[in-house]
């Protein structure tokens, strides 16, 4: 069974009708969309097993693509992270068809390589929505819709070819089949790719809510394969945590005591709680803020009062001049 594209993990019922968020796991290098979020084949995938327990108002996708650098028995995808990304955007924008899909807001977790095709396809996204020709509203709607995005793992900066290489678990020169040297080059520091990425992430979501987690503990023989300074974006109203695990173990949790999963999961919660809140806030006027207005008729005559919370006019007809009146909720 191929493990590419969109699986819905949870819930069982695709009608459940008290879903409030869509949240997508992206895994990494040489990941799986259930292989990287679960220690062993047969052991727990909290992100069907667990994560339901505490968010149960949210539908739970993960997305699987080639990842892999090389293959023993086949070329690997050539597929660049630029392909993945719209890849991605295709498929969550095919999931959510229905009307009441289509403007659910959405949470992204990727863990390390994942990292960078989210922020592409964010990026594609936007592009989407400013394109004066070529415009597809339905990959436009991803970025809009997007709340939060929590990266474990990225590397914003790159890390060391070598370290790669480990985490690949095969040595290139070995293998006669051509390898994927576009997901590995594309993670080394100083890559262009890297560099792109950043300063378009930067200039389309500064204000979008980002966690970032990096690894606390040394990966077997290699050291720290994404060190802090690299797996943090940069952005002034970034929260920044670590997980007490190597990279990858980091986004490996057995159950509900594991601490990175609790961080994990609070971050999922604070995202969803602050959008609730936001989403309050912009649909009740508020009394502490006034916004002038001038309200002009045909035969020369102006309007001056305020306006009352449901949208009543409150004042008197002035004839001769134009005033301005403040926007005040009874």
């Amino acid at each position: 069974m191929s493990d590419f594209g969109l699986k819905t993990l949870w819930p069982e019922t695709a009608s459940d009708t008290s879903i409030e968020a869509d949240i997508v796991f992206v895994h990494g290098l040489r990941g799986g969309r259930e292989t990287t979020w679960k220690k062993k084949k047969w052991s727990t995938l909290w992100p069907r097993d667990v994560l339901p327990k505490d968010i149960n108002h949210a539908r739970i996708l993960t997305w699987g693509y080639d990842a892999n650098i090389v293959d023993f028995f086949k070329p690997a995808g050539q597929t660049s992270i630029f392909g993945h990304a719209l890849q991605l955007l295709s498929d969550l924008a095919n999931q959510r068809r229905k009307e009441e899909e289509k403007n659910r807001p959405i949470i992204f977790l990727a863990h390390s390589l994942g990292g960078l095709v989210v922020k592409d396809a964010l990026y594609q996204s936007h592009s989407e929505g400013i394109q004066p020709v070529v415009h597809n509203p339905r990959l436009a709607r991803i970025k809009t819709c997007t709340i939060g995005v929590i990266f474990a793992g990225t590397p914003h900066r790159g890390a060391d070819k070598a370290k790669w290489a480990t985490i690949a678990g095969h040595l290139t020169r070995f293998v006669l089949k051509s390898p994927n040297t576009r997901l590995t080059e594309a993670l080394e520091r100083g890559a262009h790719t890297l560099e792109r990425l950043q300063g378009d992430f930067s200039r389309i979501l500064l204000g979008l809510p980002i966690y970032t987690f990096s690894e606390e503990r040394e990966f077997p023989g290699n050291g720290i394969i994404v060190d802090r300074d690299s797996a943090v974006i940069g952005f002034p109203h970034e929260v920044r945590q670590q997980i007490p695990a190597d990279h990858k173990m980091m986004v490996k949790f057995a159950g509900p005591e594991d601490p990175g999963y609790e961080r994990i999961k609070n971050a999922i919660l604070n995202l969803i709680e602050d959008w609730k809140e936001n989403t309050e806030a912009r649909q009740t006027p508020t009394l502490d803020v006034v916004r002038e207005h001038r309200v002009n008729r045909l035969d020369n005559r102006s309007w001056s009062g305020t306006v009352a919370a449901e949208s009543s006019l409150q004042g008197d007809v002035v004839s001769g001049r134009d005033i301005n009146f403040g926007l005040r909720p009874r």
